[in-house]
């Protein structure tokens, strides 16, 4: 068996026909430059007898195609890709249809980093008990509870309305990572201009819901001032999406809206 020497290098890897003609004409007749010549240079010319074809390149989705790709996953007309949790690190989530992550339709993206047990769901005038930790687009961390070793309570309906969004698809002991757009947050920022106070543009939230405290019932009209107030609902029978986790490899709290 005639096997190429490692000194032919990217020549031997690359065309490995032709090499083993050289490597075989010079051990019958120690005459490289001749041999290359008669034997190899014709193969070379040739094409197809050394390498391989080049391989197709792969068609670029344009900015247009990846929003629309996006509305569908918003709407749930197309499923969340598969894999793990992006890193807050990795840019322009809310704008990849192929990022992990699943969509709201109100254009709020997320992913389960942990679930906890199955339990209640916030409505909109609960009151949660939260630890979190966020960040700009860039990387910047702007706030963080864990930091400062305590958790916040605050009013679902006193919140940005990404955050309302996301926490209304959790119950307590689940940890998700939110991506939440300017138009769910403080507002939208020009490419290149600073974040501000409070931050604009994208941001990135890790949260984890501690607690959440149900809000009294109103009373409806005509109802008998005595009744007991109706149960709170689960998670399972409010018909909220509970999602599989996905794995991921001191300021005052956010103002209200």
């Amino acid at each position: 068996m005639v096997t190429t020497p490692h000194w032919l290098g990217a020549f031997g890897r690359g065309c490995q026909p032709c090499s083993l003609v050289l490597w075989a004409g010079m051990r019958e007749r120690n005459d490289a430059p001749s041999c290359l010549r008669r034997l190899c240079l014709p193969l070379l010319l040739l094409g197809g007898a050394c390498g391989s074809p080049p391989e197709p390149n792969a068609p670029v989705a344009s900015p247009e195609d990846d929003a629309k790709a996006v509305l569908a996953q918003e709407l749930g007309e197309v499923p969340a890709p598969d894999g793990p949790c992006p890193e807050r690190t990795v840019p322009h989530v809310l704008q990849n249809p192929r990022a992990p992550v699943h969509r709201t339709g109100i254009g709020l993206a997320y992913c389960i980093l942990s679930e906890g047990p199955p339990g209640v769901v916030p409505a909109a005038n609960d009151t949660v008990r939260v630890h979190y930790t966020g960040w700009t687009e860039e990387g910047e961390m702007f706030d963080s509870s864990v930091e400062r070793g305590q958790p916040i309570e605050m009013a679902l309906n006193q919140v940005i309305r990404g955050w309302g969004e996301g926490l209304r698809l959790m119950t307590p002991g689940d940890k998700a990572r939110l991506w939440i757009p300017g138009s769910l947050g403080y507002g939208n920022r020009e490419p290149g201009a600073p974040a501000g106070t409070p931050p604009k543009g994208t941001l990135i939230f890790d949260v984890e819901l501690l607690d959440v405290q149900r809000a009294p019932p109103e009373p409806s009209p005509g109802a008998n001032p005595g009744a007991e107030p109706p149960a709170a609902q689960s998670a399972e029978s409010e018909g909220k999406p509970r999602l599989a986790p996905r794995k991921s490899a001191g300021r005052a709290p956010p103002p209200p809206q």
